[in-house]
C-alpha cells in the first residue's frame, strides 16, 4: 500500500490523491449490516408484537375508542406499518450513501433473514 505524507498541500492535496482509490464499499456494508440487525432486532417475531401491542396502548391512552373493531383495524395496520419495506431502505441512503446508489434492495435484506412476510 503507498503511503502519503501531509506536506505543503495539506488535507486537500492527500485527498485529491487518495479520492480516485477511495470506493464506497464499507458504507455499503456496513448499511446491509445495520439494516440486517434492525430487521431481525425490530422487524421480528416477539419484538415486532411487543411493539405493536405497546403502540395499541398509546393509541387508546390517546383517546381511541377500545372497541374489538378498532382493535382489528389497529392491529392490521400496525402489522402492515411495521413490515419492512423499501421505504425504510430509502430513509437511510441519502446519510450512508450520499446520493450514491444501492447495491441492494430491502428485498435481498428480506431474503438474506429468510423472512415470509
Amino acid at each position: 500500500m503507498k503511503q502519503y505524507r501531509i506536506g505543503c498541500g495539506g488535507w486537500h492535496s492527500l485527498w485529491r490523491n487518495l479520492a480516485p482509490t477511495m470506493a464506497i464499499f464499507n458504507a455499503v456494508m456496513f448499511l446491509a449490516n445495520t439494516l440486517l440487525v434492525y430487521v431481525n432486532s425490530h422487524c421480528r417475531g416477539k419484538a415486532v408484537r411487543l411493539r405493536r401491542e405497546r403502540l395499541m396502548t398509546e393509541i387508546f391512552r390517546a383517546g381511541r375508542l377500545n372497541t374489538r373493531q378498532n382493535r382489528k383495524l389497529i392491529r392490521r395496520q400496525l402489522k402492515d406499518g411495521l413490515r419492512p419495506d423499501q421505504a425504510v431502505l430509502d430513509r437511510y441512503l441519502g446519510v450512508f450513501m450520499i446520493g450514491k446508489p444501492c447495491a441492494f434492495a430491502i428485498d435481498d435484506i428480506l431474503q438474506r433473514l429468510r423472512l415470509r412476510l
